[in-house]
């Protein structure tokens, strides 16, 4: 379980297709948790974002391989769009991730 720190309390996320929420109060004499269930569709419903995604992981990777990857090529783009992304946003990330490790030009196509 993962948390996040949110204002006085703790946010703890769970979960794979969708997330619950545990928000914990600051206040540990308090024993209540105030439960939320938060539906994320899976990317393959959300094609929109697809994009900006790949735009901000190459973005995280240029920083972290010193790398300048500028874009993707057209190629690239109709490949990723087209794709169902069954592992979500984790196998986008880390298809880019892979990408940009064996790529030595400054855009990034197809493996």
């Amino acid at each position: 379980m993962s948390n996040l720190f949110v204002g006085e309390g703790k946010l703890h996320l769970a979960g794979v297709s969708g997330f619950r929420v545990l928000i914990e109060p600051a206040d540990q004499q308090s024993s209540q948790l105030a439960i939320i269930a938060i539906f994320i569709p899976p990317l393959r419903d959300r094609k929109e974002d697809i994009m900006p995604l790949v735009d901000f992981f190459i973005d995280r990777y240029n920083r972290k391989f010193k790398k300048s990857i500028r874009c993707i090529t057209d190629e690239t783009r109709r490949l990723i769009l087209s794709h169902n992304w069954p592992g979500n946003v984790r196998e986008l990330k880390n298809t880019i991730e892979r990408g940009m490790i064996l790529e030595d030009e400054p855009l990034l196509r197809p493996l």
